[in-house]
């Protein structure tokens, strides 16, 4: 069975403009209006290997309200930055370190800010599949 990634919400590593250094991992697993929608309709979230157990998807809003986010990108050998869809946990911890938050994206949201942030494109499955999406396939 293939997969529809217009359809699939992943995890992408992010900080807020002001960061304060993580001691310990933020288990709240943050997300948007659109990744939301997507997940009310005929969306999948794929990451496979995710400690459920240890993560929510709830959290008291006062203590994010008025914070900018800032996605984290990943950067090839030869200094392109590109905005990483991670379908794999571990992937992304082994990349970005145990002490990390998390957000839900999928991939409208992620193709948007591979445009705004004029990233070279999206990577998907980083760690994995490591499959680049360039940004003229985004036509």
């Amino acid at each position: 069975m293939e997969l529809d990634i217009r359809k699939a919400v992943f995890i992408v590593p992010f900080g807020y403009e002001v960061n304060e250094e993580l001691t310990e991992p933020d288990y709240c697993l943050h997300g948007g209006p659109a990744e939301a929608a997507l997940l009310n309709s005929d969306g999948v979230f794929v990451v496979r290997d995710l400690p459920v157990d240890k993560f929510h998807t709830t959290q008291d809003q006062s203590a994010v309200a008025g914070k900018i986010m800032h996605y984290q990108t990943i950067m090839s050998p030869d200094g392109k930055r590109f905005f990483p869809l991670f379908d794999s946990y571990n992937a992304a911890t082994r990349i970005y370190g145990e002490n990390v938050r998390f957000t839900m994206v999928c991939y409208e949201t992620a193709r948007k800010m591979a445009i705004s942030e004029n990233l070279e494109g999206i990577v998907l499955c980083p760690g994995t599949v490591n499959q680049i999406i360039p940004k003229e396939a985004f036509a």
